[in-house]
């Protein structure tokens, strides 16, 4: 690397933002030999933490002061057109190309991105599991741009502190600001490494837990600032560049799996840019710099910024109009989004930075309102034409009126399952009372025959409103990801002296309102025990590249509880997920046999302990938006159909395989009712089936419930047949 005396621009450090956009694009591309090309970001912020320290510390230097004003004006200048135009064109092609059903939650991201707290926006968002299967916002990305400019916000703030007037001529400036970098520094780090622990999703978003990254940056600048005419010998600065940028590198395609990040393995991609930096001023024709001078990858560096900004809302925008790309045209897609970068490179962030009309910090600010309420009109014309869910009209009501009329109906009191198994060939008394979800095909002979209409006339839960179509149950039992307290949710008929416990993750809780009803009619209690993403097993499983310890601790307490309270009946329902185990996560084929062992040894202490152990079968997985499939194909309902082999896994998943080696477990399963034929539909009866890519309708779950407790009743369920 090469430093040019008399300016303080170096083209390695372009080469090294470049280096970082790349590793990024790729990253969100889906290349798999980079699955952790998020460390450019990381890069990013070592470098912005070197720049902006050596631009402060320069000031002070020479003048003796540091203008805050004339600062932020040129951070604005800068950052503020090209992000904002970003946001507004955005926002422009979401309503041209994105279906309505994203237009609020984006539109949510535009004001958080307008206004630089993204980044907050997806804390919150990490430890809500089913904000996390919704599908990606185009400006999700802006997060690290929120952090960036947070910390713009806050650094000269802490510099002039770490500064008193006068310390320049005293030699102190680079001794002050060291001691108070470190000192933010290491409290960040700290910080990072045990919130990375705690609340793994919600650190990756923090402010704090990513400050050290910046403050490394910016150690590297007062060492440089330090130490004068004293420089490192040629081959040791070209050997720690090199090591700088091999370290870089190999973090983006490796880092210890069993450590959140960031944490103190960010310390990894971070220290390395930050020795890269270093390096490069000495190391002279020996070192990388000639390789990151190369002027394709400075013209890269020097549009990085747009091209971050541009890469994303391309991606996602082309795959919510045309579908999921593969990796080759994922990479092609994010490869010609450097024509829009720079485009916005050229005609507007270099005209923000360099013309006159715009140098004073009076006018930057003038700048940076007129950006921000560009981002901001175009932002509240989504809002405004974003479709509004109105109240339940008359028609609808009446539906859902007559599937409760019906389900009162089949589900008697006493116990006497009123309707046919999905299996049994038993005459459903049910059968011509309501033709809406499950119970228009309550029938073998009517599943059968089944297949998806093209179109129907009314579908009773809009697609609109379906991702809310969940059971009310859930606001007093639902958990958040990182929580491992075990509510007390009671339904059915709590005064009961018998009770049945669902117990399982997002996929047994999508049953609650369902299994309430049979309880009830039964005259039983109904205890929840779910958690999301949280399968019942004495694993550890992997969540968000991790350990999910939460799940381990609340699998624990479970257990404990159903030991403790002997419910007669142990309903457990879910999907496989997979084990993180020996600090690397296991693939689906190395998990499935440890969750089998574990549900053979683990559901026989319920037995032993008077508890009647019931699986009820995973439901299929379209693993498709179908409300948005639904939403965009109303006149071809059958475009959004799925094959049974894309929705089912061929041995029915380890909860049925160990069901089958244990004599004592009752297996029971509805799906006939769900996927009745070849394809799988997703509206039946007029009920959309699914809310999003994996679970039921809370409605169409209900009008499964006579099936269900026909083959709850034919298990000796209710009845207490061992």
């Amino acid at each position: 690397m090469q430093q040019v005396h008399g300016s303080h621009f170096r083209p390695d450090i372009q080469g090294i933002r470049a280096l970082a956009v790349a590793l990024v694009l790729l990253w969100h591309a889906g290349v798999t030999w980079l699955p952790n090309g998020y460390v450019g970001v990381d890069a990013f912020f070592v470098v912005s933490g070197f720049l902006i320290t050596g631009i402060l510390l320069r000031e002070r230097q020479t003048t003796g002061r540091v203008s805050l004003s004339r600062f932020y004006a040129r951070r604005a200048r800068r950052l503020l057109p090209a992000a904002c135009v970003t946001i507004a064109v955005t926002v422009v092609a979401t309503m041209v190309l994105v279906p309505e059903l994203r237009w609020s939650t984006i539109s949510g991201d535009a004001w958080a991105s307008t206004f630089y707290v993204q980044n907050w926006r997806l804390a919150g968002r990490a430890v809500d599991y089913l904000a996390q299967e919704a599908a990606p916002s185009p400006f999700q990305h802006f997060w690290s741009l929120a952090v960036e400019e947070q910390f713009y916000l806050v650094w000269p703030a802490l510099f002039l502190l770490a500064t008193p007037p006068g310390s320049h001529r005293r030699g102190l400036l680079g001794r002050r600001v060291g001691i108070g970098v470190a000192l933010v520094g290491v409290a960040s780090l700290a910080w990072s490494i045990w919130f990375s622990r705690v609340s793994p999703g919600r650190a990756y978003f923090n402010t704090g837990a990513r400050g050290f990254e910046f403050a490394i940056g910016a150690i590297a600048a007062v060492y440089l600032q330090r130490r004068r005419r004293r420089t490192l010998p040629p081959g040791v600065a070209a050997a720690a560049a090199w090591a700088g940028l091999a370290g870089l590198l190999i973090t983006a395609a490796w880092l210890p799996a069993d450590a959140p990040f960031p944490g103190w393995v960010g310390v990894l991609p971070v220290a390395a840019t930050a020795v890269l930096i270093v390096g490069g001023v000495d190391a002279g024709s020996a070192g990388p710099g000639g390789l990151l001078s190369w002027r394709p990858l400075v013209r890269l560096g020097d549009i990085s910024y747009s091209v971050y900004l541009w890469h994303w809302p391309v991606l996602v925008i082309v795959e919510a109009r045309w579908g999921a790309l593969s990796v080759p045209w994922s990479v092609a897609v994010v490869a010609a989004s450097i024509l829009p970068a720079a485009l916005s490179y050229r005609f507007v962030e270099q005209p923000g930075q360099r013309l006159a009309a715009f140098a004073t910090p009076r006018r930057a600010v003038l700048l940076a309102a007129g950006s921000m309420t560009l981002a901001a009109v175009a932002t509240a014309a989504l809002v405004v034409t974003t479709p509004r869910l109105g109240e339940v009209d008359a028609a609808t009501q009446a539906d859902l009126d007559a599937i409760e009329a019906a389900l009162t109906s089949a589900l008697r009191p006493e116990g006497t399952p009123s309707a046919t198994s999905a299996t049994a060939g038993t005459d459903p008394v049910i059968d011509g009372l309501v033709d809406l979800g499950a119970l228009a095909i309550d029938e073998p002979a009517e599943q059968a025959s089944f297949t998806q209409p093209a179109t129907v006339d009314k579908i009773v839960n809009d697609p609109a409103s379906v991702r809310s179509d969940v059971p009310e149950q859930m606001s007093a039992c639902r958990q958040s990801v990182e929580s491992a307290t075990v509510p007390d949710c009671v339904f059915g008929d709590p005064s009961s002296t018998r009770e049945i416990a669902l117990v399982g993750d997002s996929k047994a809780a999508q049953w609650i309102t369902a299994v309430d009803h049979i309880a009830a009619a039964h005259g039983w209690r109904l205890r929840v025990l779910t958690k999301a993403a949280c399968p019942f097993s004495g694993l550890v499983h992997l969540y968000d590249a991790g350990s999910y310890d939460s799940c381990t601790e609340w699998n624990t307490s479970v257990l404990d509880l159903l030991l403790a309270t002997r419910p007669d009946v142990v309903l457990i329902s879910g999907a496989d997920r997979r084990v993180f185990q020996d600090g690397r996560a296991y693939s689906d084929a190395e998990t499935l046999p440890l969750l089998v062992a574990d549900h053979v040894a683990r559901w026989p202490l319920l037995t032993a302990n008077g508890s009647r152990v019931v699986v009820l079968a995973n439901t299929p997985t379209p693993r498709l938006e179908v409300p948005e499939c639904v939403s965009t194909h109303r006149d071809d309902l059958t475009a959004c159909t799925f094959p049974r082999s894309a929705g089912f896994l061929d041995d029915g998943g380890s909860m049925a395989l160990a069901a089958r080696q244990l004599p004592g477990v009752a297996y029971v399963d509805v799906n006939a009712a769900i996927c009745p034929g070849e394809p799988c539909p997703v509206v039946v009866g007029r009920v959309m089936v699914y809310r999003d890519p994996s679970h039921l309708t809370d409605t169409y779950a209900q009008t499964l419930a006579p099936l269900l407790d026909a083959e709850l009743s034919a298990a000796g369920v209710f009845d207490g047949t061992p």
